[in-house]
This record gives C-alpha cells, structure tokens and sequence, in this order.
C-alpha cells in the first residue's frame, strides 16, 4: 500500500546516501596529505549521516503511529469496500467522535449520501453497509485509502462533507475541531486552506436555516463573510485582497469530481463561486 510519507522517507534516504558517500570520500582524503580537511569531510558527514538515519527512524516510526496498523481486520475490511462504503465510514466516524451515532443519526448520513449519488447501485451499497464504529486511531488509514483514489478537488470535498457533518446538528465542540484537524492533516490539507474549506462549509449551514440560498443580500454582515471566505482579516489591503483571491482562485477551481459525481462537482463550483463573490465584496 502507498504511503503520504513515501517521497519523504526516498529524499531522507538520498541524502543518507549521499552522506555515507561523502565519509567514504573523506576517509581516503585523510590517507592522502590532506589529511585534516578529510578528517573534518568524514566527520560532518558522519553527523550528518547519524541525523539522517535518525530521521528516519522517527518518519517510519510516525508513518505507523498515523497510518495506523494497516494489517488490522477493520483495514483490511475498508479496503475491500466499495468507495461510497469508505465514505460513509469516514462520515459516521466523524458523526460518532462526540458520541455513538444512533441509528436516526446514521441514516440521516445515508440520506446525505443518497442526495450525492444517484446510482441505484451506489445506493444499495451504501443502505447495506453494516459496518463496525471507526477508532479514532483508525481513521488515518481510511482517509489515505480515500486519498488513493480521489483527486486533490475531490478530497477537498470529501473534507467538506465532513464539516458539514459536524455542523448539521447546530453544535461544534472541541472534539469535533479535532477530528476535522486529523482528517485534514490525512487528507494533506494545509490547516488555513482547511479553515477556509470549513468557512464554507458553516455558511452554508447558516444560509440552510435562513432559507436564504437564493438571495445571498440576506445574510448579515456579507463584508464579514466575506473575509472569513478569504481567510482575511478586518483592515485587509486591497493588495492583500488581490493576492489571496488569485491564490484561491487556484485551489478552489472546480475541477471534475469523476468519482464523486454531479453533486459534489455543484458543490465545489459553488465554492468556487464563493470566493469570487467575496472578492467582489471586499473590491468594491
């Protein structure tokens, strides 16, 4: 199974190399005339190479502790599942970090589900899906096996969903903050652009409860909103402003959710559509 940390472990691995070369090196400069600058090239390299494999150590060690035991029986049962299964998983797992989801709770997920996808098929996997509760401990795996097969856009969504989650019963508590931090932190997503994703996210939930999706100049304080959709403080230059949307702007084009449908594909335009009237807010 692939693994987030692979390029990181592969560039602490050249560079171990390259410093076992470079003691090598410096051990036959010391046999020459040069001896001390061969002295001086093997000892920096033997630090160096002591610091590398000790990085190593402590990446392989911190890959287990994220990653969690992939041969367990709940991994190896995600990884048999279908995608829209895992997803489900992952969302009831979130649903569940402030107390076990009854049964109300777990179909009100499914339905959430079923507004995503269409397919008769995905629907029957999804209401058929009797799995046991995800460990906190667990959920890195279930997240990188989500990341496998999705595209950057598509596990921005997936994150989406599970702040939608977290917000659909009007309350967010620290414990919730934190599970969205880790599935953020699986996912790859930089803690800001996170924080942006969830803005989204909790504006909506607010525009749900006014009834106010198509007629955006009821929701209060839109200067306000729109500096928490730019991840911006009050008092922003209009360079700054500049700066950020043309950032946004790329990470939040709406690119094609092949796997994850029309919905989700609505949802990250949307997002997108977001950021461009918050910008027209905050240029004005």
């Amino acid at each position: 199974m692939a693994s987030p940390y692979t390029p990181l472990k592969i560039a602490t691995f050249v560079w171990l190399l390259i410093a076992l070369f470079g003691m090598y090196a410096g051990l036959q400069l010391s046999r020459t005339p040069l001896i001390l600058p061969g002295i001086f090239l093997t000892f920096i390299c033997f630090t160096s190479a002591t610091r590398m494999a000790t990085r190593l150590i402590k990446i392989s060690a911190l890959e287990k502790v994220l990653l969690g035991d992939t041969r367990s029986e709940l991994h190896q049962r995600v990884r048999q599942s279908s995608l829209a299964q895992q997803i489900l998983s992952l969302l009831i797992a979130v649903a569940e970090v402030d107390g076990a989801a009854d049964l109300r709770e777990k179909e009100l997920i499914r339905s959430f589900l079923f507004e995503r996808f269409a397919d008769p098929e995905i629907h029957r996997q999804i209401q058929t899906w009797n799995h046991e509760s995800v460990p906190i401990d667990q959920i890195g795996p279930l997240v990188h096996q989500l990341r496998l097969q999705l595209s950057s856009a598509e596990c921005e969504t997936i994150f989406y969903w599970c702040c939608l989650i977290t917000l659909i019963d009007q309350r967010f508590n620290e414990s919730e903050h934190d599970i969205l931090q880790k599935v953020a932190m699986h996912i790859g997503l930089p803690p800001l652009h996170a924080r942006r994703i969830f803005h989204h996210a909790k504006l909506r939930v607010l525009q749900g409860e006014r009834h106010a999706q198509n007629d955006r100049s009821r929701t209060p304080d839109r200067h306000g909103h729109a500096l928490e959709i730019l991840g911006l403080e009050e008092g922003a230059t209009r360079e700054e402003i500049r700066n950020r949307h043309r950032e946004l702007v790329k990470k939040f084009h709406p690119d094609a959710h092949i796997h994850l449908g029309p919905v989700a594909a609505k949802e990250a335009t949307e997002r997108f559509r977001e950021v461009q009237e918050a910008y027209e807010i905050l240029s004005a």
